[in-house]
């Protein structure tokens, strides 16, 4: 580690503290390797930041895949296994717990195409409403 892990690293050194977080875990890449894809994934400063701080909030994501987690840390997951990070888990559904290459979210969690916003019925709607009288 350049640095140790604290909030004001998050906001000072984002990409650094991503580096730092996930190659304590994918000892399979390197820190340049990890800094283009975090970089890539991460995009803008805010952004970064948000990343940095959910990683340093929850690094267990890195292992499990579960959210509730920010998207870009989904976004984060499956493209550091691309990258080559076996030990890097997807992103995983909430409610079935299957890992995922394409999620949807509802609040802070991701869910499958099953378990997803879609599966539950909308409260604005009612069967009364198709009724003909």
């Amino acid at each position: 580690m350049t640095a140790p892990a604290s909030p004001d690293r998050a906001v000072s050194d984002p990409i650094g503290l991503i580096v730092d977080l996930v190659a304590a875990v994918a000892h399979q890449l390197g820190p340049e390797r990890i800094r283009a894809v975090a970089t890539a994934v991460a995009g803008g400063r805010a952004k970064s930041r948000r990343l940095a701080a959910a990683l340093l909030g929850g690094p267990e994501v890195l292992t499990d895949g579960r959210s509730p987690a920010p998207r870009a840390v989904g976004d984060l997951l499956p493209a550091l296994r691309e990258a080559g990070a076996t030990s890097v888990r997807p992103p995983c559904c909430a409610g079935c717990g299957k890992q995922l290459r394409t999620f949807d979210r509802r609040g802070r969690d991701w869910f499958c195409t099953v378990c997803g916003p879609g599966s539950e019925p909308c409260a604005g709607r009612s069967t009364l409403n198709w009724i003909w009288i």
